[in-house]
């Protein structure tokens, strides 16, 4: 494995190494999730890493508060401070009566289900990954249509972690010839943290 469990390797020049593949890169969040098909948080989960660190170089990090900091000194930096005083309380009351807090921004009563219903028509339903049934979630990477099949998904999983020492010796041996833990959880049946968990489990 490409670097240690839970730690992040970086190099002098402010690159970070990708677990998965051992290269170099100034944004791995980037070269994540176009070339190893992961979300920043699967990768971040399978690797023990903190989900709120980033996974961009320290330059590249200043390089962009610098942007931010010429943007907030021109003229479009006065309109953004009043859209954050405005989200934190202090234009309450310009606001429509309608409209539902959600962290930073609003939205008016019944947005969800406008969006869902434009969705609809354009965008295919889900299958549960349980049950089968099509459903349409609110965040594509959901796999149920239930807590119960939530539960179910889980417990099945937990189950395939179960050590199998045929099954456990083949990922050993697809993980030395280099294939990606995404390529070998598709071929023995596995999600990425399962595959991710078997192979610290037997480090």
């Amino acid at each position: 494995m490409y670097g240690a469990y839970g730690q992040i390797a970086t190099r002098a020049d402010g690159k970070i190494q990708c677990h998965e593949c051992g290269r170099w890169w100034v944004n791995l969040g980037g070269h994540i999730t176009r070339s190893h098909e992961m979300t920043v948080r699967e990768y971040k989960l399978a690797y023990g890493l903190p989900l709120d660190r980033g996974l961009s170089s320290e330059h590249l990090r200043e390089q962009r508060a610098d942007q931010m900091r010429h943007v907030m000194a021109g003229p479009d930096g006065e309109r953004r401070r009043q859209l954050g005083r405005e989200h934190a309380g202090e234009g309450a009351g310009a606001r429509e009566p309608g409209m539902v807090s959600r962290g930073t921004g609003f939205r008016p009563e019944g947005h969800a289900e406008r969006v869902a219903a434009s969705l609809a028509g354009r965008v295919p339903p889900v299958v549960c990954a349980v049950c089968g049934s099509e459903f349409r979630p609110a965040n594509r990477e959901t796999r149920t249509c239930s807590g119960r099949c939530w539960s179910a998904l889980v417990s099945r999983q937990m189950r395939r972690r179960r050590r199998d020492p045929v099954r456990d010796a083949e990922i050993r041996e697809l993980r030395a010839r280099g294939l990606t833990m995404r390529e070998i959880g598709q071929q023995v049946g596995l999600s990425v943290r399962g595959v991710a968990y078997i192979l610290r489990r037997d480090s």
